[in-house]
């Protein structure tokens, strides 16, 4: 979509329109007004923030004569980002902001969703402003006509992105007469062919009450909630609804065959089937089924094709039943180019042999508990509540579909599941599409927030070691997370990319469990695993249910005392490494970001690749994995961050029996490298084959935790929005002017240094027109052009966006361990409102002042090899 909007407004209500249902189980009320719109309320008070959001039931596959030309998308942009018949899209703009929202929309096959995020004393204004884009969208010609070259720029984004265009042929060729085949972004020339009168009469046609549903869950009370929806939104007239008519899929009898080019050593591989949809009972059996196969390292594919075969570097399993239509049963995999065919081959036959060998009691349990544990960890937040309660209630009728869903897939059987994979899963009909790697073959088959004010305790080991928790009673899963120093910061170009192979090993096997027996104890506790490692530190993550905290502990200790580092699963990751930097080759942002700051940080070890190198990754031996365990992983240079449904006082007892044995002591200090100032500016190019030219203009900022970070932060919110592009320089690249999809400006901190930078994507004939805007957007910021009121809304939009960013356990252990391992304080990482709240108008007019001289500026895309931008970004 595009980006966030506005609201306001206060009202006094009644509820005699409303047709009341009752209230449901699980703390779900759900009400319908005269005019048709639904309203579903669920009261949360663990949190002070409201996530309010509005459904309309209209999306790509429903679009009937404009099928395949994007309408439902084109509204969307038109509804959630311009102006109303009521105010402008300025005055909009600075409503959201003052309230400090967090607002955006999207699109899907079968509805669109409008949504925002804001503190609780500031519901009535998000939801009225949310109301009226849908109910008095004004549609101008000017707006129209900008938002069509928006989109137009988004499809050419969608180009570059691998994930996009292999779904896209995945859904053509498993779809090619339903509906669900079409991207909803719909096609290029039909959606440039769409006129001013065909979206507007779109709009009055599906835009209506009965079409409508406002879900809100928060800190609010459901009467004051449904007399303030009645008073908003009771006027709305109601409109005269038609039922889409999708044409079925005709049955499949042979397989089908598709690829395309992609450069490079990886390949995008998805092997699909037909599946069922929501409605149908085989649901429950074919969810399982997929979890059995490919939810997992200890699931069948993860097992026989990337542990024991080595034949792909990631793969999953999914049954997607939309309620529209039946949707796909796809195995998606990320595969070495050379070894398409063997892993199409090798899943096809994984899947023959699950209709043949039942799923065991032990797969079938860990299954279960991954379907509980999914559907516990998705609930943490305001918003993940309210998507839950949206999806259930406009696919099924029934808010607490989800919820049950989970105790109906209790009952599955191995029975079961061998007859949905025997009934939905032949061969005949199964296609295969590959981006990237070699041709396709016929295969042998064939042939044959966090809640403000939890408290945060700590206390440390006699090792040494310090543990942080951050008891949050009302969620049922709990995050275990052990931060150590090192990463980039203590590699050089010789050992670069140790530790991401250090720290995926931690977890590939110990003296007591093999890599496949500690992914099956996590697994079939509903439980995952994940480690890796950054600029600065390397990491070990265990999120399990809170009743495994003990498991989690100790198995945490195994993991960092115990690990025997193996041969072979040395040369698993070493290819695995290679493999994500390949994709990060593919992925325009990621190797935007990392061709800037190899650029950027040049003279300092930030240059260097977080993944690693290809050269030091091959050269990476066990003599040398071991050796850097044995020097970092010491419990003086380390943090456990505990955080989710526990008591400290079972943290402090759990780390003390099972983390003890950590070895005391603190890792070697890195060598000291200064980082000179720049005064002018410093320019790079990497050319690429890509569609589009990626610009990243940088400047100096603040390090992790300076003073500094919240000035910058506020007007990094005024200049680009926070989360969300907007502010000066959407306005300019995007709202005055149709030159990209994408800007936004995000300052990338570290412990001895930071840096401020633009990301944007542009046609190659527009970089210099681009490079020109932007400098002149950052002139006003040396300027210090900023208002009082600029920054009383950047606060309320950063507060609002650290809130709902941080509500889930695994991100509050993240950040608790690294306020405390990196020297700003425990204290310090939730106590963010107080600090930003103190900021003033000339704190951020001094750093911007100082900070926004001397860049550095890259390229990345299809220039010769001697282009360089034209524009001088001078201070």
């Amino acid at each position: 979509m595009k980006r966030a909007l506005p609201l306001f407004v206060a009202v006094l209500v009644s509820t005699a329109a409303f047709a009341a249902e009752g209230p449901h189980d699980r703390g779900i009320s759900v009400s319908t007004l005269a005019n048709g719109l639904t309203v579903a309320v669920k009261e949360y008070h663990a949190v002070p923030g409201v996530s309010v959001r509005v459904y309309l039931k209209v999306g790509s596959a429903l679009e009937e004569e404009f099928l395949g030309y994007g309408v439902s998308h084109y509204c969307e942009h038109l509804v959630a980002g311009c102006s109303t018949t009521k105010r402008t899209e300025d005055e909009l703009d600075r409503t959201i902001q003052l309230i400090g929202a967090q607002e955006n929309a999207y699109t899907t096959a079968d509805h669109t969703c409008y949504h925002s995020y804001c503190a609780a004393e500031h519901w009535k204004t998000a939801l009225e402003i949310l109301a009226e884009h849908v109910m008095h969208c004004a549609m101008s010609p000017a707006e129209l006509e900008r938002e069509k070259g928006v989109i137009t720029r988004e499809i050419n984004m969608g180009d570059d992105e691998p994930f996009r265009v292999i779904y896209k042929l995945l859904m053509s060729t498993v779809f090619p007469n339903s509906p669900l085949g079409v991207p909803t972004i719909g096609f290029r020339d039909n959606f440039v062919s769409l006129t001013p009168d065909q979206v507007v009469g779109f709009y009055r046609r599906h835009y209506v009450p009965n079409n409508t549903i406002v879900v809100i869950v928060g800190d609010i009370k459901t009467d004051d909630v449904l007399a303030t929806v009645e008073d908003m939104m009771g006027g709305w007239p109601r409109g005269s609804l038609y039922k889409a008519v999708l044409p079925e899929e005709p049955p499949q009898i042979s397989m089908r065959k598709r690829s395309e080019e992609l450069p490079g050593d990886v390949g995008y591989l998805r092997v699909a089937w037909p599946g069922a949809r929501l409605t149908d009972p085989d649901l429950y059996a074919l969810d399982m089924l997929a979890a059995v196969l490919g939810h997992g390292a200890s699931s069948r594919l993860g097992k026989a094709l990337k542990e024991d075969r080595q034949l792909v570097y990631d793969i999953s399993a999914y049954s997607h039943t939309p309620a529209i239509a039946p949707g796909p049963f796809a195995v998606t995999a990320m595969v070495p180019a050379d070894k398409v065919n063997e892993a199409a081959a090798g899943i096809l036959e994984q899947i023959e042999l699950i209709k043949e060998r039942l799923a065991s009691p032990e797969e079938l349990a860990r299954a279960k508990n991954q379907v509980i544990a999914d559907y516990s960890f998705s609930q943490q937040s305001c918003e993940d509540m309210a998507a839950t309660i949206g999806g259930d209630l406009l696919r099924t009728g029934d808010p607490t579909f989800s919820a049950q869903y989970t105790e109906r897939m209790a009952s599955v059987t191995a029975e079961e599941i061998r007859d949905m994979a025997r009934r939905y899963l032949p061969p005949h009909r199964a296609s295969i599409v590959c981006l990237g790697g070699e041709p396709l073959e016929s295969p042998a088959s064939e042939k044959a927030s966090a809640a403000g004010g939890l408290p945060v305790t700590g206390f440390t080991l006699a090792n040494g070691l310090t543990v942080v928790t951050r008891a949050n009673p009302g969620v049922d899963v709990v995050s275990i997370q052990a931060l150590f120093k090192g990463g980039n910061r203590h590699e050089t170009e010789e050992t670069n990319g140790l530790f991401t192979i250090l720290s995926q090993l931690l977890t590939k096997g110990t003296k007591r469990h093999t890599a496949a027996q500690i992914v099956e104890l996590v697994e079939a506790r509903g439980g995952s695993i994940e480690s890796g490692s950054g600029k600065e530190t390397f990491w070990v993550r265990l999120n399990v249910l809170a009743k495994d905290l003990d498991f989690g502990m100790e198995l945490l200790g195994e993991l960092l005392t115990q690990s025997t580092f193996p041969e072979d699963e040395l040369e698993k990751q070493k290819k695995d490494a290679l493999a994500r930097l390949q994709n990060q080759e593919n992925d325009w942002q990621s190797e935007a970001i990392t061709f800037f700051l190899a650029t950027c940080f040049a003279d300092h070890p930030y240059h260097l690749n977080g993944i690693g190198s290809t050269e030091a990754i091959s050269a990476t031996t066990r003599d040398a994995v071991v050796a850097a365990h044995r020097a970092y992983t010491r419990a003086g240079s380390a943090v456990v961050a505990v955080c989710g449904g526990v008591a400290a006082a079972d943290v402090e007892r759990a780390a003390g029996r099972f983390l003890r044995d950590l070895p005391a002591g603190s890792c070697p200090d890195p060598v000291s490298v200064s980082l000179p100032r720049r005064t002018g500016v410093e320019r790079a190019t990497k050319v690429n084959d890509k569609g589009q030219v990626t610009i990243c203009m940088g400047y100096p900022g603040p390090s992790f935790g300076h003073g500094d970070e919240y000035p910058i932060r506020l007007m990094d919110a005024i200049t680009s929005g926070i989360n969300l592009p907007q502010g000066w320089l959407q306005d300019a690249l995007r709202g005055r002017n149709d030159l990209v999809y994408f800007v936004h400006l995000m300052p990338i901190l570290y412990q001895e240094a930071g840096v401020v930078v633009i990301l944007t994507q542009c046609q190659p004939d527009l970089v210099d027109t681009v490079m020109t805007l932007l400098a002149g957007e950052m002139q006003r910021a040396r300027a210090g052009e900023f208002t009082e009121e600029d920054i009383e809304a950047a606060k309320g939009e950063y507060i609002t966006a650290v809130d709902n960013d941080t509500q889930t356990s695994a991100v509050q252990a993240h950040r608790l361990a690294s306020y405390e391992l990196l020297g700003v304080g425990r204290d310090a990482a939730f106590s963010f409102a107080d600090r930003v709240r103190s900021v003033k108008v000339s704190d951020v007019q001094r750093v911007s002042a100082e900070y926004l001289t001397g860049s550095v500026v890259t390229l990345a895309g299809p220039l010769a090899e001697e282009s360089s931008p034209a524009v001088g970004d001078q201070p």
